[in-house]
């Protein structure tokens, strides 16, 4: 099962969120999401619903949209909000970043923990060409079968009764903040930041994980600091490590951007030699490559 959403139209409101710009790119990685037989369940505003559900119809087969189901979702309902809007009254917080939608992934795939044996989060603009280059997302055809059938089969198989997680790696060029090491009940390591665009593994785990995390939010709120969910995120994922199966890379950019693009040879040569672009995490072809870079 797959749990994702999209909250259009929030930059410049009271709960914050991303520019207009960025509503095409989240369409289109709903559509591209279609590549599988998985149920999708999406949470998103009720003004919403008509604009992205004509969206996905205009694009979609009749059975590939019936895999789609949509909950209106108030996101001043979140868990979290008044603890947040506490916080953010006193501290402030980016305006183009959501802390309800940041928490929210945590709590909506608790809601449908009992659904199914795996749940996965995905974020809604995670399949798209400013993430993976054009020769795997530029046609429809190509990014839809980014997250098909034989890729869940094989991380199942693969993960277990584990969790998944894609991180970056703050030894080898990747650079994010890193929690408080106060918030760490154990296992404090300070190299592996997961990312919040695509998590997931076998319910079971997963259901402690989130109530886990839950608490720590709960806990980081209450100490009026506001931590993105990737940060509370690693917390929990380095004290569950021993039960994590996890990928790395070192940089979001890939070969058709810009700074590859107007590179010279040796430049090329070098970001092809020592970095592990973050796609190549869920492209088959390029995971032999991206093994193959040594991780000291």
């Amino acid at each position: 099962m797959i749990i994702s959403s999209i909250f259009l139209n929030m930059f410049g409101s009271s709960l914050g969120g991303r520019y207009k710009s960025f509503h095409s790119r989240y369409l289109k990685g709903l559509v591209n999401l279609s590549g599988n037989s998985q149920k999708k369940i999406i949470y998103l505003k009720k003004e919403d619903i008509s604009m992205v559900t004509d969206f996905l119809k205009s694009r979609l087969t009749e059975s590939e949209y019936n895999l789609y189901s949509f909950i209106d979702f108030d996101l001043e309902q979140q868990i979290h909000h008044n603890q947040i809007k506490e916080v953010k009254d006193v501290n402030g917080y980016l305006k183009d970043r959501c802390l309800e939608i940041q928490y929210g992934k945590l709590e909506w795939m608790l809601n449908h923990i009992d659904e199914d044996d795996y749940i996965w989060w995905v974020d809604a603009g995670l399949v798209g060409d400013h993430l993976f280059p054009k020769k795997y997302s530029e046609t429809f055809e190509n990014a839809k079968n980014i997250f098909n059938d034989e890729y869940f089969d094989k991380l199942k198989e693969r993960v277990g009764e584990k969790l998944y997680f894609v991180c970056g790696d703050r030894r080898r060029y990747y650079s994010h903040g890193a929690p408080k090491e106060i918030y760490f009940e154990k296992n404090y390591q300070n190299r592996y930041h997961p990312i919040g665009g695509f998590f997931g593994g076998h319910t079971k785990l997963m259901k402690d994980f989130i109530n886990k995390t839950n608490n720590k939010i709960n806990t980081i709120l209450s100490d009026k600091l506001l931590y993105s969910e990737e940060m509370v995120i690693e917390i929990t994922f380095s004290e569950y490590i021993d039960k994590c199966v996890y990928d790395d890379f070192t940089i979001w950019k890939h070969e058709d951007n810009k700074i590859y693009v107007k590179g010279d040879d040796k430049f090329k040569k070098e970001f092809l030699e020592i970095h592990r672009p973050f796609y190549c995490n869920f492209i088959e072809s390029e995971m032999k490559r991206n093994s193959e870079i040594k991780n000291d």
